[in-house]
């Protein structure tokens, strides 16, 4: 089994030196300026909607990416169905498994 492992490792490297070496890296970061919004709410499992924009903002870092599963780990809060963000052209976006840049 170590051989196996050894071999898989080897070639995967190999090949990932040769694919760095003819391709160019096109990753892009999120800009800062395309991320920023008002507030965020948390819609409890009640149907009560909570703004937890200050919690955010004191516990949190600005270039943080929030993810609904983040939110609920930082800010400590269990019976939470949704979370969205209110943006500078005041539409309300849900916040995704994929995540936002903390934009506040």
């Amino acid at each position: 089994m170590g051989l196996m492992y050894w071999v898989y490792v080897n070639i995967f490297w190999c090949l990932r030196r040769v694919h760095k070496t003819f391709s160019n890296d096109n990753s892009s970061d999120i800009k800062k300026y395309d991320a920023e919004w008002l507030s965020v709410d948390a819609v409890l499992s009640d149907s009560t909607i909570v703004d937890v924009t200050d919690r955010i903002r004191n516990i949190i870092r600005n270039d943080a990416i929030l993810t609904p599963t983040f939110l609920e780990r930082c800010l400590r809060m269990e019976n939470v169905i949704d979370w969205y963000y209110l943006t500078k052209t005041l539409e309300y976006n849900k916040i995704t498994a994929k995540g936002v840049l903390n934009g506040l």
